[in-house]
C-alpha cells in the first residue's frame, strides 16, 4: 500500500502513484500537470489536484470519498460493493464539466457528487426508465377515460336498427316494372295450376 500525505509538484509536473495495494490520499496536487493513480486494491480519502485525472483501481472512495479537483477525469475500476457501487468522488472546483459516460467505467454505480451517477453498461439508467414509464402513464391515462365512458349506461343503450319487410311488400315489388317470375307448381297442388293459366 501506498500513503500520499502531501505530494506537491510546482510548475505543472506530472504525477504518477502506482501500488500493489491500496492508495491512502491526503493531498496530491501537480499543479497544472496529470495525476495517474494505480492501485490493485482500492484508493480512498483524499484530494487530487491536476489539469486532468486517471485513476485505475479496484474501487474508490467507498469508505472515504476520493475529491477530484481536476478538469478533466477518467475512471476504470474493476469491482464493487455489496450495493452495486464502485467508486464515490467528490468534485473538487476544477471539475466543471462531467465526464463523458465513455470515461467513467466500472462493474458498479460510480457516484460524482453535483453530477449524474454513472450506470455501468449492461444496466439502464432508472431515471431514464422512468421518464419512459411518464408516457406510458399519459396513455394510460386515455384508456382509463375510454373505460369509464364504457361504464356509462348510455354507451351500450343506442337504439337498435330494426328492419321489418312483410313477404306481400316482396311480392308486390318483384312485379313492378318487370315480368313477373312465376314459381313452379308442385304436381299435386290444384289450385296453384290454375293461377298458372291465368
Amino acid at each position: 500500500s501506498v500513503t500520499a500525505a502531501d505530494a506537491l509538484v510546482s510548475g505543472g509536473g506530472n504525477i504518477t502513484i502506482d501500488s500493489s495495494g491500496n492508495i491512502e490520499m491526503t493531498n496530491v496536487n501537480a499543479g497544472g500537470g496529470s495525476i495517474n493513480l494505480t492501485a490493485t486494491g482500492t484508493i480512498n480519502g483524499g484530494t487530487f489536484t491536476g489539469g486532468s485525472g486517471t485513476v485505475n483501481a479496484s474501487t474508490a472512495g467507498l469508505s472515504s470519498p476520493t475529491t477530484a479537483n481536476v478538469s478533466s477525469l477518467r475512471v476504470n475500476l474493476t469491482s464493487q460493493d455489496a450495493t452495486g457501487v464502485s467508486g464515490k468522488f467528490d468534485k473538487g472546483a476544477n471539475l466543471i464539466t462531467a465526464p463523458s459516460t465513455d470515461q467513467i467505467n466500472g462493474p458498479g454505480t460510480i457516484l460524482i457528487t453535483g453530477f449524474p451517477a454513472y450506470f455501468p453498461e449492461d444496466v439502464d439508467d432508472p431515471m431514464a426508465e422512468l421518464a419512459a414509464l411518464s408516457s406510458i402513464s399519459g396513455e394510460q391515462a386515455i384508456l382509463e377515460m375510454i373505460l369509464a365512458l364504457s361504464r356509462e349506461t348510455e354507451f351500450f343503450m343506442a337504439p337498435p336498427l330494426m328492419l321489418s319487410i312483410a313477404a306481400d311488400e316482396v311480392d308486390a315489388t318483384l312485379g313492378k316494372g318487370a315480368e313477373e317470375v312465376r314459381e313452379p307448381c308442385r304436381d299435386d297442388d290444384e289450385e296453384c295450376k290454375e293461377r298458372m293459366k291465368k
